[in-house]
C-alpha cells in the first residue's frame, strides 16, 4: 500500500505479556492482516526481538513441505544457517532458544490437512517462554484453541479491531488527497465500507480519477464485499489498453515471471510491465525469496479472470495450453500437466501423464494424483489403460484398499494381459489384501504373482516384492523376507529404486525388531526414512519406515523426539489405512499423553482409534484399541473396568491371528497377554505364571525374542503377587539383563507401577551387593528404570498404627481433585478439566497432603484409598 497507516494499537498487543503464546489475527480477505502483521513485525524488531515469516499456501497442506518450509524459516529465525538435521528436531530447537523471538504464520486458511494443523498444536505446546507464535487468518484454523483462551494465553485481533477508525481512514485519505475529503464525506465514506481496509483504500485509488469527490462518495455503494468488483474495475480501466490486456491474458497464472509471461504476451516487454506493476502497486506482490516472480492479489486475479471469460472466453483454453507448453520445456511436468487440465484439451495431457505418471506414485505425489483424475471425463482414461492402473494406485493410497479393490474388480483390467497392466494388477491385488488386513488372501494371491515375475515394468516387481516381504514377515518366513528384499535391491533404478530400498530395510528392520534386537531395528528404520526422503531430510519418507522409526525412537525412551515423528507420520498411516501402524501410532501417543497426566487426551485418541477400525472394517484395530484401554484402566486400578474390557475382545479368529502372526502392531500387545496381565494383577496370580512361562518358552523357541521378553516382565509381576519373591526378583534381573543389552527401556516402564516396585527393590539389591563394581553398565540401567517410574512407585503400606487419619474433612472440590489425582491427571490437565487455575490446583493439592498426612502426591491417593475416599 503506497500510503501505509500506522497501526499502534495493533502493534502494541505483539509486545504485550510473556504468557500470551499464541496472537490470531483473523478477518475476512481485505481487512489488513498482512500489513498489520508487518507492523507488528517492525515494532518486535526494533524492540529486540528475533522474528520469521513464512507465507503459506495450497501446497503446505503437504505435511513434508510444510515442515522444510519451517525449517528453513526457522534456520532464518535463530540465524544458524541451513543446519543438517531432521525437519522433527525443529521443535526441539525452537524450544531451547533462549533469547525472544516471534513467528509469523500467514495466509493460514490454506491449510486444511490435520496433519499439519496437528503439527502447529504441537509447535504451539513447545514454545518456551520467551516465544510466540502469531497466525494470520481469514477463518479459525482447527487448532484446538480452547485450552489456550481458558488459560489466557491466546489474544485474538478479528475482523472488529482490524476495520479502520474514522480517524485511520481520515489519515489515509490525507495521504493520497493532499485536500482530503470533506468530513461528512469521509464520514458517510467509512460508513458505507463498514471500515473495510481494501474498500476504503481501492476507493481512494479510484478517487484520483473522479473531479467530483462528492458525487463519487453519493454513488458509491460498498456495504458488502461485492464492492470489490466495482473498485477493481475502476482500477483496472484506468490502465493503458497495453497493460489490460497483459492482466487479462496472465490472470491465469499462479506465479509471474518474465519468459512465462512473454509466452502468453510475446507482443509487449513482460519483465518492464511487471515492475511498473509493482512499483505502481496495482495489486501485485513480488513473491519473497523468488528473483523477479510476482503473484496477483487473490481478489484481483479472480476479478481478472472473471473479466477475460467476459471478454474473450474463446482464448481461455488457448492461453492455459501456451502456460502448459512454456512449463512443459522447461521440464516442469506438473505445472504444464495442471494448465493442460485447465485447459480442457485432452490431446497433450494424457500423453504427458503417461509419461509422468509413475514417476510421481514412486514419489508418493497420490493428493496430487487424485486431483488430476478428479478433473478427467469419466470415459477419458478408457483408451489409457497404464492411467487406468495409475488411477487404481492413487486410489489405494488415498480413499483406501476397499474403494481401489471395488474399482479394480469393475475396471476390466483385472484379467488384462496387457505388458503394461497385468505387472500392476499382480502387484495391487495382494497388496490391497494385505492392507485390508486379510493376510491369508494376501499369501494365495501374492504366490500366484510372484510366479510371473519378472516383467517388464519394475514399479510394479517392486510394489509385489515389497508387499509380499511384509506377508512372508507376518507368517514367520523370515528366509524368504530376506530373499525377496535382496531381490529387490538387485533388480531395482531410479525412483523405484529408493521407493524399494527403504521397504528393504524397512522389512529387515521389522525382523530385528521381533527378534529383540532394537539397536539394530532403530538403525534400519531411520535408514529407511532417510533413504526416501530422497535428501529432503526424514519427515519427507513414509509413513510405513516413519512409524516404526518412531516406535524404536520411543522404545529408547525418547518420548519428546517420539511425539514429533508420530506427529508427522500417524496422520499419513490413517489417511492410507496402514492397520499395524494406526494401531503403533495411536498407542504410542496415548501411552505419551498418559505419562504426561492427560488422561482425557489417552481415551480420545482410543477411542478415535477403535472408530477408525469399525469405519475401516478392520477388527484387528478395535481389539487393539481396547486392548490398550484395559492396559490402562488397571494402570489406574480400575480392575472391574479392565476386565469388562477385555471381555468385548470376544473375536476368537481375530485373537488366534493377533497371536500366531508375526503383526507388527500385536507383537507384544495382543489378547491371551492382556488376559494374562490381569490374572497377575488382578485376578489367579498362581496359574497366570504357569501360562506366561509357558507361553514364553514358546515365543523363545520361534525367535520371537521381544514378545519373549514381555512376557517375562508380567511374569515377574505374576510371581511376586504369588508370594514367590526370590524366583520374582531372580526372573526380573534376568530378563532386565537382555533387555539391557538390546535396549528395551519403555517396554519395561509401561507395565507401571506393579513392576516398578521390584524394579525398586531389584536396584536396592544391586546396590548393597559386592557385584555392583563388575556390572556398573546394568546398575546404571536400573537406576534409569527407578528414575523412569518417577513418583507412580506405590508406597510401603504402613503398619496399622499408622493408619491415615482424617484430620479434617475434606471439601468437595478436594476430594474431586482427589479423584482426578487418583486416575493419573497432571496439574495442568486438573486445572483444564476444573477449570482453575494450576495455583489453585497445587493450593488444594497442599491442603489435601495436610488433612491426610501425607508428605507426597501418592501417598495421599493411597491414604484416601485406604480411608474409602476414592476407590
Amino acid at each position: 500500500m503506497a500510503t501505509e497507516i500506522v497501526r499502534s494499537r495493533l502493534s502494541d498487543v505483539a509486545l504485550g505479556p510473556a504468557y500470551v503464546k499464541l496472537i490470531l489475527v483473523r478477518a475476512p480477505a481485505g481487512f489488513g492482516k498482512t500489513t498489520a502483521m508487518a507492523q507488528m513485525r517492525s515494532c518486535l524488531e526494533d524492540s529486540g526481538t528475533a522474528t520469521a515469516w513464512l507465507t503459506l499456501d495450497r501446497a503446505d497442506n503437504d505435511v513434508s513441505r510444510f515442515l522444510r518450509s519451517l525449517r528453513c524459516c526457522v534456520d532464518h529465525l535463530l540465524d544458524e544457517g541451513d543446519v543438517d538435521d531432521d525437519d522433527v528436531h525443529v521443535l526441539h530447537r525452537i524450544s531451547a532458544y533462549e533469547g525472544p523471538f516471534v513467528l509469523f504464520l500467514d495466509d493460514f486458511e490454506t491449510i486444511h490437512a490435520a496433519s499439519v494443523h496437528e503439527w502447529v498444536r504441537e509447535l504451539i505446546t513447545h514454545l518456551p517462554p520467551n516465544g510466540r507464535l502469531i497466525i494470520g487468518s481469514r477463518n479459525v484454523p482447527d487448532l484446538r484453541l480452547g485450552r489456550l483462551r481458558a488459560l489466557s494465553q491466546m489474544v485474538e485481533i478479528d475482523t472488529l479491531q482490524l476495520r479502520f477508525s474514522l480517524n485511520e481512514a481520515s489519515e489515509l485519505f490525507g495521504g493520497r488527497h493532499r485536500t482530503g475529503l470533506a468530513p461528512e464525506e469521509l464520514s458517510q465514506l467509512h460508513g458505507k465500507t463498514e471500515g473495510w481496509v481494501t474498500g476504503l483504500w481501492l476507493a481512494s485509488m479510484a478517487l484520483d480519477r473522479h473531479a467530483g469527490k462528492a458525487e463519487f462518495v453519493r454513488k458509491f455503494s460498498g456495504s458488502n464485499l461485492s464492492v470489490a468488483d466495482y473498485l477493481l474495475g475502476e482500477v483496472f480501466e484506468q490502465q493503458p489498453e497495453q497493460v489490460r490486456q497483459f492482466l487479462l491474458r496472465t490472470s491465469i497464472l499462479k506465479e509471474l515471471t518474465p519468459g512465462l509471461c512473454n509466452a502468453l504476451v510475446p507482443q509487449g516487454d513482460s519483465a518492464a510491465i511487471l515492475q511498473d506493476l509493482s512499483a505502481e502497486n496495482v495489486l501485485l506482490t513480488l513473491v519473497e525469496g523468488e528473483d523477479q516472480t510476482y503473484r496477483y492479489h487473490s481478489l484481483f486475479a479472480s476479478f481478472l479472470q472473471c473479466e477475460l471469460r467476459r471478454q474473450s472466453p474463446s482464448t481461455v483454453a488457448a492461453l492455459h495450453q501456451k502456460a502448459a507448453r512454456w512449463f512443459a520445456a522447461q521440464d516442469r511436468p506438473v505445472p504444464a500437466i495442471d494448465h493442460h487440465l485447465e485447459s480442457g484439451e485432452l490431446s497433450e495431457v494424457l500423453p504427458l501423464m503417461s509419461h509422468h505418471i509413475y514417476a510421481l506414485l514412486a514419489q508418493g505425489r497420490m493428493r496430487l494424483l487424485e486431483r488430476w483424475f478428479s478433473k478427467l471425463p469419466p470415459d477419458a482414461l478408457q483408451p489409457h489403460p497404464r492411467l487406468k492402473m495409475a488411477q487404481l494406485w492413487t486410489l489405494c493410497f488415498t480413499r483406501g484398499p476397499w474403494a481401489a479393490m471395488a474399482q479394480l474388480n469393475t475396471c476390466g483390467l483385472a484379467d488384462s494381459t496387457d505388458e503394461d497392466v497385468w505387472p500392476h494388477v499382480s502387484a495391487l491385488r495382494p497388496m490391497l489384501f494385505s492392507m485390508m488386513d486379510r493376510q491369508e488372501d494376501a499369501f494365495e494371491a501374492g504366490q500366484r504373482s510372484l510366479a510371473r515375475l519378472p516383467s517388464s515394468d519394475p514399479f510394479a516387481d517392486g510394489a509385489l516384492i515389497s508387499t509380499m516381504a511384509g506377508v512372508f514377515s507376518m507368517r514367520g518366513q523370515s528366509f524368504e523376507t530376506l530373499e525377496l528384499m535382496s531381490a529387490s535391491r538387485r533388480s531395482q533404478s531410479g525412483h523405484s529404486s529408493q521407493l524399494h530400498r527403504m521397504y528393504a530395510e524397512t522389512m529387515e528392520g521389522t525382523l530385528d525388531l521381533f527378534a529383540g534386537r532394537i539397536h539394530e531395528a532403530h538403525a534400519r528404520f531411520r535408514t529407511a526414512v532417510t533413504t526416501i526422503a530422497e535428501g529432503r531430510k526424514s519427515t519427507g519418507g513414509n509413513a510405513w519406515a516413519g512409524l516404526l522409526y518412531a516406535l524404536t525412537t520411543y522404545e529408547r525412551n525418547q518420548t519428546s523426539h517420539a511425539t514429533d515423528l508420530l506427529r508427522v507420520y500417524v496422520p499419513q498411516a490413517r489417511d492410507v489405512g496402514l492397520p499395524d501402524h494406526m494401531i503403533q501410532g495411536y498407542r504410542m501417543l496415548s501411552r505419551i499423553a498418559f505419562l504426561a497426566g492427560d488422561v482425557d487426551e489417552a481415551f480420545r485418541l482410543l477411542t478415535e482409534l477403535e472408530a477408525l477400525g469399525h469405519e475401516r472394517q478392520l477388527p484387528r484395530v478395535v481389539t487393539s484399541a481396547r486392548l490398550e484401554r484395559s492396559r490402562v484402566q488397571l494402570l489406574q486400578g480400575h480392575a472391574i473396568a479392565a476386565r469388562q474390557e477385555l471381555a468385548r475382545v470376544s473375536d476368537d479368529t481375530t485373537a488366534i491371528r493377533m497371536q500366531s502372526l508375526r503383526l507388527a502392531g500385536n507383537d507384544v500387545d495382543y489378547p491371551l497377554l492382556a488376559n494374562l496381565r490381569w490374572e497377575a494383577v488382578s485376578g489367579d496370580a498362581a496359574t497366570a505364571a504357569m501360562a506366561l512361562t509357558a507361553e514364553a518358552t514358546v515365543a523363545f523357541s520361534a525367535q520371537r525374542r521381544r514378545r519373549g521378553l514381555a512376557l517375562e516382565l508380567v511374569l515377574a509381576i505374576a510371581l511376586a503377587r504369588a508370594g514367590r519373591e526370590f524366583a520374582a526378583l531372580s526372573t526380573l534381573e534376568s530378563t532386565l539383563r537382555s533387555c539391557h543389552r538390546q535396549g528395551f527401556v519403555r517396554m519395561v516402564l509401561d507395565e507401571g507401577p506393579q513392576l516398578g516396585v521390584l524394579v525398586r527393590q531389584l536396584h536396592d539389591r544391586a546396590t548393597s551387593s559386592s557385584r555392583v563394581s563388575t556390572d556398573v553398565t546394568f546398575l546404571g540401567y536400573l537406576t534409569d528404570l527407578r528414575e523412569g517410574y518417577g513418583s507412580t512407585l506405590p508406597v510401603v503400606e504402613p503398619s496399622p498404627s499408622q493408619q491415615a487419619v482424617l484430620l479434617d474433612p475434606l471439601t468437595e472440590k478436594e476430594v474431586h481433585v482427589l479423584h482426578l489425582l487418583a486416575e493419573g491427571y497432571s496439574n495442568i490437565a486438573m486445572a483444564e478439566k476444573l477449570g482453575i487455575t494450576d495455583s489453585t490446583v497445587r493450593t488444594h493439592l497442599r491442603n489435601i497432603n495436610s488433612k491426610l498426612a501425607a508428605g507426597s502426591r501418592m501417598q495421599a491417593v493411597s491414604a484416601a484409598r485406604r480411608l474409602g475416599i476414592v476407590r
